[in-house]
């Protein structure tokens, strides 16, 4: 028997115990060419044999050897030679992978075979392996160091079993999806019954799952899991001081469906101010208000009087402070009424 790799010339010399020539012929083979079917006189059998299929062929040789004085035939004897076709690695897609998890990539062939692989070095990633390795299952653990997608390109070179040909080398793409984080902020205030609408980022494209921890203070909030790149509760505090509502926020790549690293946004609820201070209150005509205004929760106050016709000293353009200290004079000889809005 004998192996030879498809496109290859065989050398097989032909010996004997006593001096002789050599008569040699092919059996034909429907799916090899390059074999001698006529009678060849030779010591060497150095045919050529072309494989013309995906998987291993034979072709059996009928080699006669005879002495030349006295002519005497010897006894026929037969060589197969196993023709091995083109090695080539079964086609394998494009992968992506989530950072930090092992590659599971198995290589197979068109006929039993060996395999060596490697890829160049990418400065984003470690735990590549960029000097061959023997294996048939491609299994580094892969880290991409950035914040974008990194590309590998392994280089798959196999070899048959039998006869030991070299195949084509063939390149398989991996594609290493960063760790996912979100990049919008962690923090956000609002008042009391304002809605939310905080946009959901990611460093990659991604969708997200997000809820809300209850606070028995509030009213509004998300607390079962909702998908959705936005969150858009509207809260309301029933308390008097502010209240901080905590989401959970898990983003999933939209390449890969990488789960990442979950992340707590604090959204501080402060209550809507309102106003504690008397709502009337008298004064002589030419003395000073001197009314202190006050709320429920620390404020500033934006106040205004409604003008007066018998009244004179009334600030009817916006004033700020948190005290109304207008001196009011009434020009009539009867009760007068000045109406401020605080805000």
């Amino acid at each position: 028997t004998a192996a030879v790799c498809s496109g290859t010339a065989l050398n097989i010399p032909l010996t004997s115990n006593v001096g002789t020539s050599f008569s040699w012929v092919a059996s034909n083979s429907a799916n090899v060419s390059g074999e001698t079917t006529n009678p060849t006189s030779s010591s060497i059998i150095n045919n050529t044999l072309t494989n013309t299929t995906t998987s291993i062929q034979s072709v059996t040789y009928t080699i006669t050897p005879s002495t030349a004085s006295p002519t005497c035939a010897g006894t026929p004897f037969t060589i197969t030679v196993s023709v091995v076709p083109a090695v080539t690695v079964n086609p394998i897609a494009p992968t992506t992978i989530c950072n930090n998890l092992p590659l599971n990539i198995p290589i197979t062939s068109n006929v039993p075979a060996s395999f060596s692989w490697s890829t160049a070095n990418n400065t984003n990633i470690t735990g590549e392996s960029t000097t061959a390795v023997n294996s048939s299952t491609i299994n580094d653990l892969l880290n991409n160091t950035s914040t974008s997608q990194q590309s590998l390109t392994y280089t798959i070179t196999p070899t048959s079993a039998t006869g030991s040909c070299v195949g084509s080398p063939f390149n398989v793409t991996v594609n290493v999806v960063p760790t996912v984080t979100v990049t919008s902020s962690n923090t956000s205030t609002v008042c009391s019954g304002i809605p939310i609408n905080i946009n959901l980022t990611t460093n990659v494209a991604s969708s997200f799952s997000w809820h809300a921890a209850n606070n028995p203070n509030t009213t509004g909030e998300t607390t079962t899991l909702t998908n959705s790149s936005t969150i858009n509760n509207t809260i309301i505090s029933n308390s008097t001081s502010a209240q901080n509502v905590v989401y959970t926020i898990t983003p999933t790549s939209n390449i890969g469906s990488c789960i990442g690293t979950a992340q707590t946004l604090t959204v501080t609820v402060n209550p809507a101010p309102s106003m504690t201070n008397v709502n009337t209150v008298d004064v002589c005509s030419g003395s000073i208000v001197n009314l202190s205004l006050t709320s429920n929760v620390s404020s500033t106050y934006n106040w205004v009087a409604t003008a007066n016709n018998q009244v004179g000293g009334e600030s009817t353009t916006p004033q700020t402070g948190n005290t109304i200290n207008d001196v009011l004079t009434n020009t009539t000889g009867a009760i007068q009424t000045v109406t401020y809005t605080v805000t």
